[in-house]
């Protein structure tokens, strides 16, 4: 689990979800640093690329801007590495808060928590955001994570036609939203969670999570029933990573035909001895023109309707 903790406290604070580590967000006697949006209203653009690990975009960090790659995980919290918050000025290290956590395959980790006094998207600022210090990272998650204490704080749309993401203070900034569908689903202090129906009558709850690369990721003992009598599964070798450690894990695959709100999809359903949790990430999400996260109204859109109705 991950947690972030005042010192000298005993009883646990902010508990954040992330994509490879089992957690969930709670309140706090004394609560985490609050961010602001400068301005208020804001509603701006930022291109993004979707690299190995995920959606790539360009912030810029304190008020000389300092450029810098972070990755969009809106089931994770931002975080980033020594390199960054050490040199970087726009940091301060945290007098009240540090963090532990607990990664999927069964590392526990702790560390400092540092504030940046300014991420900049686009036309838009936020101040006073917490960071994650690691000690490990995958060489290829760039500078770290951009997750979701900022994203939560307005409305998110994923354009994958145009690699654009728009980030807005209101959902009526939103262009096309009436193209779109709700996707039925629960945000909860946890997570943004979506129950998907399976083959052989089994109906499981997904956390979606923009940073998992995947279409549907769980453990290996929630897989096996929704594997049965589906003969067209498959098996690899791949490198499991997190910020504790990167492990080779055996993954059992299948594709199959799954249902959400009565509508039907297709979808890549992955598995391993690692993973904790059941997710529904990025790669089940780019069938669609775009996805809306409105946090501000606890709704999920999608532009268009998958390869099934």
């Amino acid at each position: 689990m991950i947690a972030l903790a005042k010192k000298g406290f005993s009883g646990p604070c902010l508990l954040v979800y992330w994509c490879i580590i089992i957690a969930c967000i709670t309140s706090c006697t004394s609560p985490a640093p609050g961010i602001t949006a400068v301005p208020l209203h804001f509603n701006t653009e930022l291109r993004f690329q979707i690299e190995k690990k995920g959606m790539l975009v360009v912030v810029w960090l304190g008020a000389g801007k300092v450029k810098r790659f972070m990755y969009l995980d809106n089931h994770s919290p931002s975080w980033s590495t020594k390199a960054v918050l050490h040199t970087d000025n726009s940091f301060s290290k945290s007098a009240a808060f540090t963090y532990r956590t607990q990664t999927a395959d069964g590392r526990s980790i702790k560390g400092n928590v540092y504030i940046c006094d300014t991420v900049s998207l686009g036309n838009a600022a936020f101040t006073q955001v917490p960071f994650y210090e690691m000690d490990y990272i995958d060489r290829e998650m760039g500078d770290g994570v951009l997750g979701i204490d900022i994203l939560s704080k307005g409305v998110v749309k994923v354009d994958f036609r145009n690699n654009l993401m728009t980030f807005a203070s209101s959902i009526d900034s939103i262009k096309g939203i009436g193209e779109a569908s709700i996707l039925p689903s629960r945000f909860t202090e946890k997570s943004i969670d979506i129950d998907v129906g399976f083959r052989n009558d089994i109906t499981k709850t997904l956390s979606l999570d923009l940073g998992c690369n995947e279409d549907i990721m769980m453990p290996a003992d929630e897989f096996l029933p929704i594997k049965k009598n589906n003969s067209g599964y498959r098996e690899d070798v791949a490198v499991f990573s997190t910020p504790g450690s990167s492990v080779k894990v055996h993954n059992l695959r299948v594709r199959d035909t799954i249902s959400v709100g009565g509508r039907s999809f297709i979808a890549g359903i992955a598995s391993n001895n690692v993973v904790k949790e059941k997710l529904m990430g990025l790669n089940f999400f780019r069938q669609f023109d775009f996805i809306v996260l409105d946090y501000l109204n606890s709704r999920v859109y999608i532009a268009k309707p998958g390869l099934y109705q």
